[in-house]
């Protein structure tokens, strides 16, 4: 271009940027003129699944299953069904095209394409060239390996379900790919569900324990859960770990079971050993459980919404309607983990530990910078999902013999008093436990045979650190454990070997010598495990009958979340907490809201209505959220119409909430009444973008929003391009065109400039695809993320503040620069003013430790808030936390008492909370009672490793 016409361009695109930040969302301007980049692309019908795949590639599905590509993210596309062979043909019943894209989490530029018949294909390319799998039947749902390419799920339903025979029964068969859908094995038939096990090598399913008959009239009481411990390769591999399992989640905290009971209710169990032993789920109240949603965070935190008949328990009114139970449920998390008995995240060198033989240091281990970390030296703040910097960590070096780093402290762990050991590693972990240096030891973490011992497995993984957790010890063990240290004589077979009787250990780390030198640990942590015990959250949660729960965790905010309730008068309405459900707040109108029917009151600091009602925003909690790689995943409010658009959160928007709602008493059900509001604060406080529900995204890692009306027909759509501070309305189509707007998508990973708005044209089943990219605007890319907050930067620090409603107006200056559970994050963003673009640059953030206070804490079991009201009365802070389980009384020293027992105060720390002294509220220490120390004394049998809690009547032989 030249030097003037490099000039002439900057000042066109700066002219052009001041118009956008104008705030003004009036004007019919096209978007061409405001310097976007708009094309259009016309499919065959309207998109029925999107999904990214690396090099800027975008694959779409139409509903008359054509496949298109684009190579330029989503700016142009093109059919690609001339690539895949035999897509055309079309043999009754089955039907030709393609029915579904399933893309890989262990290689991104692989993904299987399902066809809808006996012919399939795959790419190893992000879709530049297909291969196509000649499998001979049509197939069901897919489950792609999480870490093996090559491994694939897969369900098929027989020809008589299908119609193309009337000979045989009608029943659903599960098969395994290990060479990419080139050969399948039939494994299983009669098969229910299916999906791949915490661990890589484990199947978790179920099936029906006859296989005869039609599956599908079969009672569902008579299904049960199986594991496999190798793919499903051999059936010796293979053992019933739950009788009556109607349903089962493999979360990334455990694996959830819902097993039928009497009286057509069901209970829930949950493993977190890679479904080897289970424990119940225990709720403070005896409820008339039907159903369950399971939901959880990067941090461990576990939320299950319980649907029962509201606030019905099990022996009450059974005149309750019965509508109830399928629309109100309530809301649980779990409790964090018992007592510490050890932890070190190295931070302080290796203070706490040994070497062999009583040597006062290890000799083959040493601190150092994680390997991973970008930018070289660690920080303080340890990263919670893998990635980023963690620190100062332990490398293993030159090993030659077992167990090389053991841990000063000495501590409990047998039946009776199990422990949970959780740790983060790099490359090929083992971990055990000793009762000297090295002493007798079991590796429970690298075991070379599960069947003597219990191993929990590690992967060889070295690109990305991975959290190790299970409990120790369960069932089999190489010790033979008696309390207090009791020695038992020799087993029945007169075998002697492994046998140790052992009471008190040590923490022993090691590597394999083979990968030793590439071998790290990080935040090793051992306490006393608890059972399943979850505490109420959110009483009267509004749920629908498909399980999706009007819950939204914000993505990156760990403790920050929304969620809907029904009040008695059978209104929804809206509340958010920042510290995991300790606390529910309504959301405050936007502060410049005017409106005669919902008013603040500067003398009581409220918003009321006309008749004196709470006013507050009230928000639809359709959620749309990462799911697959490169795929966005709905799960819409009651009955999954998409009237109204999603509460949306990115992980990397940090801050960032586009939601649709209204300002009221209570959330309104009609399109026309909702409104677009946007929050740059997390929720804390908001402003009005547009009238009506609309379809929006993020892009840019949040510096960029495009909206559009998607309830009749549009020709406009709403944008900003400073992070939600300003909107601006341009004309998308061309001149007296208008069309449907089905929905607005970006890049998942939100670092796209480029936005797709999918529809149809007005009247019509033509559909379309808009690009609209940003990039023409920005000149230069954004830099100096390493000097947020500095002038000069083009990023800010931003904070997420903690709420102040029930804190006294003395503490009320003091929280604003409160941390969120029991710390203080920084996170860079780019500042809204700033004319430039983010790209996939990433965004580091800063941390530091709080102070604890009540915020901290969250009510222990069978403890729950005492309310605003009951705390008036009874002189007490409405966070307060009370004695809630009807008869039953708080519980005292256990029957049997070694020295010491906790007893609760009603309060326990919130599970990821990382504060630092202040407020002490966990349980007391206090001496056992003099009778339990004789009970105690006299308890001379030892425990049989998996004889607590009669799990063997519940679960049969495992």
């Amino acid at each position: 271009l030249g030097m003037k016409g490099c000039l002439k361009h900057l000042v066109a695109v700066v002219v052009i940027l001041g118009m956008l930040a104008d705030g003004a969302l009036g004007g019919e301007v096209s978007c061409q003129r405001l310097g976007l980049r708009v094309s259009r692309v016309e499919l065959d019908a309207a998109v029925k699944d999107v999904v990214w795949l690396p090099g800027q590639v975008v694959l779409i599905i139409t509903k008359k299953n054509t496949l298109y590509r684009s190579a330029d993210d989503g700016r142009t596309f093109r059919t690609v069904m001339d690539q895949l062979e035999d897509s055309e043909t079309e043999e009754a019943p089955y039907k030709n095209g393609v029915m579904g894209m399933f893309p890989s989490d262990a290689d991104s530029k692989r993904v299987f394409i399902k066809g809808g018949g006996k012919v399939h294909w795959v790419s190893y390319d992000s879709g530049q060239s297909f291969h196509t799998r000649r499998m001979g039947m049509a197939i069901g749902d897919v489950k792609m390996h999480p870490s093996h390419p090559n491994c694939i799920l897969s369900s098929r339903l027989s020809d008589r379900c299908l119609g193309v025979t009337s000979i045989g029964f009608c029943y659903n068969s599960l098969y395994v790919s290990y060479d990419f859908g080139t050969s399948w094995k039939l494994a299983v038939s009669y098969v229910q569900q299916f999906d791949w096990g915490p661990h890589d090598e484990t199947v978790i399913y179920s099936a029906y324990e006859k296989a005869d008959g039609h599956q599908f009239l079969q009672d569902t009481g008579r299904l049960n859960v199986y594991r496999s411990t190798d793919m499903l390769k051999t059936e010796r591999n293979i053992r019933l770990v739950v009788h009556k399992g109607v349903g089962f989640k493999v979360s990334k905290s455990g694996v959830y079971v819902a097993v039928a009971s009497d009286g057509g209710t069901m209970e829930l169990f949950v493993s977190r050993d890679d479904a080897r032993s289970f424990l119940p789920a225990v709720f403070p109240q005896l409820l008339s459980q039907t159903r369950y949603t399971i939901m959880d965070q990067d941090d461990g935190t576990v939320f299950v919404s319980v649907e029962h008949p509201k606030n019905a328990q099990i022996e009450g009114d059974s005149t309750q309607s019965s509508s109830d139970s399928v629309t109100v449920g309530d809301i649980y998390a779990s409790i964090a983990d018992g007592e510490v008995l050890f932890q070190d995240n190295f931070e302080n060198g290796l203070s706490r530990w040994r070497g062999q033989h009583r040597s006062s240091v290890p000799s083959n281990s040493k601190v150092v910078d994680d390997p991973l970390c970008v930018g070289g030296t660690g920080r303080n703040g340890k990263d919670t999902e893998g990635t980023g910097c963690r620190g100062k960590v332990l490398k293993m070096q030159d090993c030659s013999a077992e167990g090389d780093a053991f841990s000063l402290e000495s501590f409990t762990c047998s039946v009776s008093f199990p422990c949970k050991v959780s740790f983060w590693f790099l490359g090929l972990a083992w971990q055990g436990f000793a009762d000297g240096y090295p002493g007798r030891h079991v590796w429970s973490a690298a075991g070379d045979d599960e069947e003597r011992g219990n191993h929990h497995k590690t992967a060889t993984i070295r690109d990305r650190w991975t959290r190790v957790e299970y409990v120790f010890p369960r069932k089999h063990s190489e010790f033979v454990w008696a309390e207090g240290g009791k020695k038992l004589g020799h087993d029945a077979s007169g075998e002697t070997r492994g046998r140790h009787v052992i009471s008190r250990v040590r923490m022993m780390l090691e590597a394999h010598s083979t990968s030793c030198n590439s071998t790290y640990f990080d935040d090793v942590r051992i306490t006393r495990a608890r059972t399943e015990d979850y505490v109420m959250a959110l009483r009267d949660s509004t749920r629908d009958n498909t399980g999706h729960v009007d819950l939204h965790m914000a993505r990156g905010l760990p403790g920050i979340l929304f969620g809907n309730v029904i009040t008695e008068e059978e209104e929804i309405r809206s509340l958010r907490t920042s510290d995991m459900g300790n606390e529910w707040l309504p959301l405050s109108p936007p502060t410049n809201w005017q409106d005669r029917h919902c008013q603040y009151n500067p003398h009581t600091s409220k918003w009321t209505s006309e008749g004196g009602e709470a006013c507050a925003l009230h928000l639809h909690m359709g959620h749309k959220i990462k799911g697959a790689p490169g795929r966005w995943e709905f799960r819409a409010h009651k009955e999954a119409d998409r009237r109204f658009g999603p509460l949306l959160t990115n992980e990397h928007g940090m801050g960032l909430v586009v939601a649709t709602g209204n300002v009221g008493t209570h959330l309104e059900q009609e399109p026309d009444e909702a409104e677009m509001f946007v929050s740059r604060d997390a929720g804390r406080s908001w402003s009005r973008v547009m009238e009506g529900s609309a379809a929006y995204d993020i892009g840019d890692q949040g510096s960029l929003i495009l909206a559009a009306r998607n309830h009749g027909p549009t020709s406009d759509v709403t944008l900003s391009v400073d992070s939600g501070a300003t909107f601006r309305m341009c004309q998308l189509t061309a001149e007296g065109e208008i069309f449907e707007v089905h929905d607005v998508l970006a890049d998942p990973n939100a670092s796209s400039t480029n936005f797709l708005v999918l529809g149809t044209d007005d009247g019509s089943e033509d559909a379309q695809v808009y690009s609209v990219d940003f990039a023409m605007l920005f000149p230069r890319k954004c830099s100096d993320a390493d000097m947020a907050g500095d002038p000069g930067s083009d990023f800010e620090l931003w904070s997420p503040k903690g709420d102040v409603s029930s804190l006294s107006d003395s503490k009320k200056v003091e929280q604003e620069t409160a941390c969120l559970l029991g710390r203080q994050i920084n996170y860079v963003r780019r500042k809204p003013q700033a004319r430039c673009y983010v790209g996939d640059m990433p965004m580091a953030s800063l941390e530091r430790s709080c102070a604890c206070t009540e915020s901290d804490y969250q009510c222990d079991f069978c403890y729950e808030r005492v309310g605003e009201d009951a705390a008036a009365l009874r002189n007490l802070t409405r966070a307060a936390c009370v004695w809630a389980c009807e008869g039953k009384e708080p519980a005292v020293a256990p029957a049997v008492c070694v020295g010491t027992y906790l007893k609760s105060r009603g309060y326990v720390r919130i599970e990821g909370d990382s504060c630092r002294g202040g407020l002490d509220l966990e349980p007391q220490r206090l001496p056992c009672p003099v009778s339990a120390v004789a009970n105690s004394a006299s308890h001379e049998e030892p425990l049989p490793i998996g004889g607590g809690g009669g799990m063997k009547d519940v679960f049969g032989a495992s």
